[in-house]
C-alpha cells in the first residue's frame, strides 16, 4: 500500500505542476492543509490523519485536479477501499455530562440581577398605575 501511495502522490504532484498550480492554490481551493497535501504528494503518512480523512483528501485533491476517479480507484484499489478502522474510546457516557467550570459560577449573578430589576420595574409600574387610578 505504501508503494501505491508514493506512486499516486507523484502522479498528483506531476499533474499539479503540469497545470502550474501552486500548493497554496490547492490549499485555498480544497481547504486541505498544505502539510497534508505535501504528505499526500510524498506518499507519507500525515501525523494525526486517520484513514478516512486520507481517503477523503485523496478523492478531493484528485477531483480538484480533474482526474478520473473511476480510473484511479481501479489503478489504486487499496488506497480507495473503505476499510473500517477500530477506534478505542476510553471514556464513557459520564464525559458527556456538563462539567462544573469554576469560571461559570460568577456568570449567574448578572442573570439574577436582571430578573430582580425586571420584577422591580413591574412592581413600580403596578404601583404607578394604582396611584394614577388606572387599575
Amino acid at each position: 500500500m505504501q508503494e501505491e501511495m508514493i506512486k499516486l502522490g507523484r502522479l498528483l504532484k506531476a499533474i499539479r505542476e503540469d497545470k502550474r498550480i501552486s500548493i497554496k492554490e490547492v490549499e485555498s481551493s480544497t481547504s486541505i492543509r498544505e502539510s497534508y497535501l505535501i504528505a499526500l504528494e510524498e506518499g507519507k503518512e500525515a501525523s494525526g490523519l486517520s484513514d478516512i480523512y486520507r481517503f477523503g483528501f485523496l478523492r478531493q485533491y484528485a477531483s480538484y485536479l480533474e482526474m478520473d476517479m473511476v480510473d484511479l480507484e481501479k489503478k489504486y484499489p487499496h488506497l480507495f477501499q473503505n476499510t473500517p478502522q477500530k477506534h478505542d474510546f476510553a471514556y464513557g457516557i459520564g464525559t458527556l455530562e456538563m462539567r462544573n467550570n469554576a469560571g461559570q459560577s460568577g456568570r449567574s449573578m448578572p442573570g439574577f440581577l436582571m430578573v430582580g430589576a425586571f420584577v422591580l420595574m413591574i412592581l413600580l409600574a403596578w404601583q404607578l398605575a394604582k396611584y394614577l387610578q388606572l387599575i
